[in-house]
């Protein structure tokens, strides 16, 4: 079953790191701003200490890949430390 605009998305990624900080706050605020350029929408997003909850809504698979790699990628990048599963 494909993804659809009515149908919001739990995803979480687990990072190798401790991310609880303000950097990394302000880091994954930049990452979402990315991510919605793909068309990934973020409803709401919770840090923890080592991962990250998202409640997220896309119009296609192919928006949602998009979005969640943008917003991984410039995650990871921007940490340039650990890895994120």
């Amino acid at each position: 079953e494909g993804v659809n605009h009515r149908t919001p998305l739990h995803i979480n990624f687990k990072y190798k790191a401790s991310i609880r900080n303000k950097t990394c706050l302000r880091l994954l605020k930049r990452a979402i701003l990315n991510s919605r350029k793909h068309g990934l929408r973020i409803i709401h997003f919770s840090l923890q200490h080592n991962h990250v909850h998202l409640i997220v809504e896309s119009d296609t698979n192919k928006q949602l890949t998009k979005g969640m790699r943008s917003l991984t990628v410039t995650f990871a990048k921007g940490l340039n430390q650990g890895r994120v599963q």
